[in-house]
């Protein structure tokens, strides 16, 4: 047998244990919260040990470079790959801004819901709604990360940042933190790691044959959101991220009257 083909059957096993796995610590997180005996910010200690278990089968090794973090804020990063969800969260106690699509795949749709993700849906009163709970969540001194990209891409270049979720920090107050990932794999040229415009699980077939992955994390100097523009505060988190990964700039897109959830992670 292929040695490749023997890793990613070996990790595609390791990998179904490692969800059976989550589902009984968010199923076990889930009843000790309705007898009272957890809170809900007790999930990020559920969560990053998953995900450093997750992160442990595929062989990905995460290096955090970081400065002095606030104790809350709104996270803006980059998004290349489904691999970032894991990564951020196995570092940093923070909940995630999710489309609306994420919560209906199977398994991996209840395992973020249980772990406290947003969920972005079709309609300006869903819209409201969710920013709502951004403002609550923020309010009560958590980290909530999102991709203002709207998608995953290549990894080669950022797309313009969408500005409108920014909203939430700015009416709240805290600070937005840019996050720039970046990752590192056998081969530099390899297309393997980056998540575009394929179906879900072929990416992660593709990935489980990957010997070994390097991802540095950089946190960024925080931004201050007060009575700053959302569009101005977008466009500064993306600009850190560029610096920082050393990539060309494109022109921003402009405001769009009619936001889709996809514009809005």
């Amino acid at each position: 047998m292929h040695p490749v083909l023997m890793l990613r059957l070996t990790r595609l096993l390791a990998l179904v244990f490692c969800v059976l796995q989550g589902l009984l610590l968010a199923g076990s997180h889930r009843l000790l919260c309705r007898l009272g005996l957890s809170s809900p910010g007790a999930i990020h200690a559920y969560a990053r040990l998953w995900f450093r278990s997750l992160l442990w089968v595929l062989n990905v090794r995460v290096r955090l470079d970081a400065g002095v973090l606030e104790h809350r804020g709104l996270i803006a990063a980059n998004h290349t790959s489904w691999l970032d969800i894991p990564v951020l969260g196995a570092v940093l106690p923070t909940y995630f801004l999710s489309k609306a699509e994420v919560r209906d795949m199977p398994l991996v749709g209840w395992l973020a819901d249980s772990g406290g993700t947003l969920f972005i849906h079709r309609g300006r009163h869903e819209q409201e709604e969710v920013r709502d709970r951004m403002q609550s969540r923020l309010g009560d001194g958590h980290f909530l990360t999102l991709f203002p990209e709207g998608t995953t891409g290549r990894g080669d270049r950022l797309r313009p940042f969408h500005p409108r979720l920014f909203a939430a920090a700015i009416e709240t107050g805290v600070p937005v933190v840019p996050i720039a990932i970046h990752y590192r794999s056998d081969d530099p040229q390899d297309p393997k790691i980056p998540f575009e415009q394929e179906a879900f699980f072929t990416n992660i077939w593709r990935v489980l044959g990957i010997w070994r992955t390097d991802v540095e994390v950089r946190v960024l100097p925080a931004l201050e959101s007060a009575g700053m523009p959302r569009r101005a505060l977008a466009d500064q988190a993306r600009s850190a991220i560029i610096r920082s990964l050393r990539l060309p700039s494109e022109p921003r897109v402009p405001d769009r009257p009619a936001p889709t959830p996809e514009s809005l992670t």
